[in-house]
């Protein structure tokens, strides 16, 4: 079911050429992770979630195609081990996603993802 959300998801982007530059692209999957590890509203906000997902999701599969690291959108039917595989083909080739992380976590307004939260982060990889 997800992996067809982001399907359509991904067809219906179309062309982003606007983002075809590495670094805007990078700006963007680390800009979307961040979205990922926020708490989530008192409300839970599953909508919010999913989409906050899929616009990860989204920008990690750019990211990965840009550095030549053969992915595809249908191959998310087991989101959190896909994401995991990208994440991992990108650190080696030298984008270590979790340096990213580590100046987020410290800044003094970073606050950790709230329990429950459906979000995949490095840690769970």
């Amino acid at each position: 079911m997800y992996a067809e959300l982001l399907v359509t998801s991904f067809q219906s982007a179309g062309n982003t050429d606007a983002l075809s530059d590495i670094g805007d692209l990078l700006a963007r999957l680390i800009s979307c992770r961040n979205r990922l590890q926020r708490p989530a509203t008192p409300e839970g906000e599953p909508i919010g979630d999913l989409a906050a997902n899929i616009d990860y999701d989204l920008a990690l599969l750019r990211l990965c195609s840009a550095r030549g690291i053969v992915c595809n959108p249908g191959w998310f039917d087991r989101p959190i081990v896909e994401r995991c595989r990208l994440e991992s083909e990108l650190a080696g080739r030298g984008v270590d996603l979790d340096d990213f992380d580590s100046t987020v976590r410290t800044s003094p307004d970073s606050q950790p993802a709230a329990q429950g939260s459906q979000s995949v982060l490095p840690s769970q990889c």
